[in-house]
């Protein structure tokens, strides 16, 4: 839609503007001049003056920029207001702000028009008019005196380049602080001495007065501020903080994997100390397997030298016990012999049980024989 306009340099008596632009509202309806109806109600065209600039739409016309404003406004792209929808100038007012700020967006993401210096400035800007012109409709004599002390104090170059600092540091800290307990603290202590920061200016100013700010009004130009800051930042802050609920959630859940790895792994190192004692245990029973074999390899040792030695023992001991056996034996017999012959034997009989028989001798070697056969 285009809209027809025409410059004029007629200006209406001026009812409170809005704080930081200096537009001056011209309330033509109240002057009878506000619209201009044709037969047609298609055709029905209202012209507003805004800046000094007269602007000619057709109702349709009107009724598509209340749409879109609506739509925007629900999708947090343009500040709320509680003017009513029959407000004909406000709506082409917001239509107009509306175009200016989707302009200066450009194509950026979402993400990136909290550090874009101009569209914050001029989304401060709309946020302070729309307020202000609220304020006005609600309660116009004590409205007339908070935005003039706004506006005042917002037309400093000091003051409002200030105030912008001030959200854009609060912005970038919180988002790159915006996960954990500790950078939560950080930035909550970080908020609050910026807060403290502003109201010590104000306060200031308020004891100097300047701006016209005084003892009186000070505390409503604090909230009037730090209600504008707070819209700013729940504009900014939105989308990034549902992206960080995200990224702490997503970190959530691998911190349970990794505890429940981290089980599996405390379940395997428990399965190999149990098999490491097996194998200490093994390794202590062939130790003492082998002890017992070293042992039983030195019994057969000493048992072979046994053996071996066992047949000259065997046949030695023959030697020694056989002749005196025998002449043991045969000595009653020589003795009953000499007695009934009554003549004693010769020498070589009689000493026959002295010396052993060739026989004897034979035997013993046969034994001899027979054990080194085995």
């Amino acid at each position: 839609m285009s809209p027809q306009n025409t410059e004029t340099n007629d200006r209406a008596p001026e009812t409170p503007g809005t704080p930081d632009s200096g537009v001056v509202i011209v309330d033509h309806q109240d002057q009878g001049d506000m619209a201009q109806a044709n037969e047609s109600p298609e055709n029905v065209t209202v012209t507003v003056v805004i800046d000094g600039v007269t602007y000619k739409f057709t109702l349709k016309q009107i009724a598509e920029m209340s749409t879109l404003l609506r739509q925007a406004r629900a999708q947090g792209l343009f500040p709320p207001t509680t003017a009513p929808g029959h407000n004909v100038q406000a709506i082409i007012r917001d239509h107009l702000r509306f175009t200016q700020l989707t302009e200066a967006r450009g194509d950026a993401p979402p993400e990136e028009w909290n550090m874009m210096p101009e569209v914050v400035q001029l989304l401060i800007q709309i946020t302070q008019e729309i307020r202000a012109r609220d304020k006005v409709a609600a309660e116009m004599t004590e409205q007339q005196r908070v935005n003039a002390h706004v506006r005042n104090m917002m037309s400093g170059v000091g003051a409002e380049a200030r105030l912008y600092n001030i959200v854009r540091h609060a912005v970038t800290f919180a988002i790159n602080n915006g996960s954990g307990d500790e950078a939560a603290t950080l930035t909550g202590q970080s908020m609050a001495n910026l807060l403290n920061g502003i109201r010590g200016v104000i306060r200031e100013m308020a004891d100097q007065g300047a701006h016209n700010i005084n003892g009186a009004n000070v505390e409503a130009v604090l909230e009037d501020v730090f209600g504008t800051i707070e819209h700013a930042l729940g504009q900014s802050l939105g989308g990034h903080v549902q992206q960080m609920n995200g990224q702490l959630n997503d970190m959530r859940g691998e911190i349970i994997h990794l505890n429940a790895i981290g089980q599996h792994v405390n379940a395997i190192s428990g399965h190999v100390n149990s098999l490491d004692n097996n194998i200490n245990a093994f390794g202590t029973l062939l130790n003492s397997t082998n002890g017992n074999v070293v042992s039983l390899t030195t019994q057969i040792g000493l048992l072979q030298t046994i053996i071996n030695m066992l047949p000259r023992m065997i046949a030695e001991a023959c030697e020694q016990m056989i002749p005196g056996a025998a002449q043991e034996a045969m000595a009653p017999l020589i003795a009953a012999i000499q007695a009934r012959l009554g003549v004693p034997l010769p020498n070589g009989a009689a000493q026959g049980t002295q010396q052993q028989p060739r026989g004897l001798k034979k035997v013993f070697k046969s034994v001899k024989k027979l054990f080194r056969k085995k």
